[in-house]
């Protein structure tokens, strides 16, 4: 009796270890974001909850590059006794499972290792989280040789501020076209004979009405940009979130920005790209993924004034 009480104890014992890390060290990561990948077509909304037991539990509605969807629900608990985070994920019809470990985030990143089956054969992988600010890149890796080769990567940004907002298209216009009228029918010719024909009425026509001269209603958004020095990157967000994204310091002749705009009930990747004119002109583009890569769906040049 006594040694069944003492094996009881330490189990649990061990089952009291097993438990979450302090509260706000991942309170970052609770509620629902929109997430864009880098791969054209790829974008996901991962919803983060977390148990009174510290376990987190993450279910990824994603859609892959090769337009595989599917749901992914992973869950991290917290090993007390041995300081290390525990993601699993079983395996679906879609997705392969998973089984990792990670130390406790330190700074801006977050590091689990471990295995996927693939095929039948265990594969070492990695999930790397980089926090931002205003959201976070999270990274699948593969192993590869002596590195490591990305199998995907998503931008994050919270869905709360994804609400769409609605702008006028380039080119549209305010007003009504003035239709003109239609010319007057011509006055029957008699046809009698022998009376001799007579010339004609001449046909009274009208001038149409003259359409009226469009001018295009200016429209003004604005943007903003922030500079975060700890994690050296670039942050836009413009007017009611219709776009939002980051990039690193620009170097060179070209700044891009990785980013979403609205889409339905979720938010679809775009990508902003500026490139210099010289010292007082600029273009920037819009494009957005598509089968061959990332299309051009907007593009304009502006100089200083």
């Amino acid at each position: 009796m006594r040694i069944g009480w003492f094996v009881a104890a330490i189990v649990a014992t061990l089952a009291l270890d097993v438990v979450a890390a302090p509260a706000d060290e991942l309170a970052r990561l609770n509620g629902t974001w929109n997430c864009s990948g880098i791969a054209p077509g790829s974008v996901a909304t991962e919803r983060y909850t977390r148990g009174r037991d510290g376990t987190i539990v993450l279910e990824n509605d994603v859609q892959t590059s090769t337009g595989l969807l599917g749901t992914v629900v992973e869950r991290s608990t917290f090993d007390r006794a041995h300081h290390l985070w525990h993601l699993d994920a079983a395996a679906t019809d879609d997705f392969e499972g998973m089984a990792l470990t990670a130390e406790p985030p330190t700074g801006t990143t977050w590091t689990f290792t471990g295995t996927e089956t693939m095929r039948g054969r265990a594969v070492r992988v990695r999930i790397i989280y980089a926090f931002a600010r205003d959201g976070f890149r999270r990274t699948h890796q593969r192993a590869a040789g002596a590195g490591w080769h990305d199998d995907a990567s998503y931008f994050c940004l919270p869905a709360a501020n994804g609400a769409a907002h609605r702008r006028r298209p380039s080119g549209e216009y305010l007003g009504r076209v003035a239709r003109a009228k239609p010319a007057s029918a011509p006055t029957p010719i008699p046809t009698a004979i022998p009376t001799p024909v007579p010339t004609p009425t001449p046909v009274p026509t009208r001038t149409p009405t003259p359409e009226p001269t469009l001018v295009p209603t200016p429209i003004a958004v604005d943007e903003s940009y922030a500079f975060d020095r700890t994690n050296e990157r670039w942050t836009t967000v413009t007017q009611a979130y219709a776009y939002r994204g980051i990039a690193s310091p620009w170097v060179g002749a070209s700044w891009i920005f990785d980013g979403t705009v609205p889409s339905g009930n979720r938010r679809a990747p775009v990508r902003m790209i500026y490139k210099t004119l010289g010292s007082n002109a600029f273009a920037r583009e819009y494009r957005r993924p598509g089968g061959n890569g990332w299309n051009t769906f907007h593009a304009e040049t502006c100089r200083r004034s």
